[in-house]
């Protein structure tokens, strides 16, 4: 009898550790998908008013004055993490990332919002222009 129980418990332990195993690997391939996914490229540019510098936006872009922002900003204005760009399809939204300034589109404050060619986003202080 205990030996047919200590069996049962035997391959019952074995299906629960490979269960959590396949689970863990299904975590780390669905973050390493994830995390590739993020860093394409699209066609989308923000750019300074001024002209003076263009940045070519990824699928998921952050926008700040912290080194860990895709898009540095140097301005006291800006927050560390301000605002984030997104992709969903063809489209672009942008999304505060509750600042302390805010985040503006064509001069409306927004949380979070289409954006179009051609629109003008004010972070802090500084005015980029969104160029698809």
């Amino acid at each position: 009898m205990y030996y047919i129980l200590s069996q049962i418990l035997k391959y019952v332990l074995i299906f629960l550790i490979y269960l959590f195993l396949y689970r863990v690997f299904k975590i780390i391939y669905m973050d390493i998908k994830g995390v590739r996914r993020e860093r394409q490229l699209t066609s989308a540019k923000l750019s300074f008013l001024t002209g003076e510098r263009t940045f070519t936006l990824f699928e998921v872009t952050s926008i700040g004055r912290s080194d860990e922002c895709d898009i540095v900003i140097e301005s006291p204005y800006v927050s560390a993490r301000h605002a984030l760009i997104k992709k969903r399809g063809k489209r672009f939204y942008i999304e505060d990332l509750n600042s302390t300034n805010g985040t503006f589109v064509n001069g409306k404050r927004v949380k979070v919002a289409r954006i179009k060619n051609g629109d003008i986003i004010t972070l802090g202080d500084v005015d980029l222009k969104f160029i698809v």
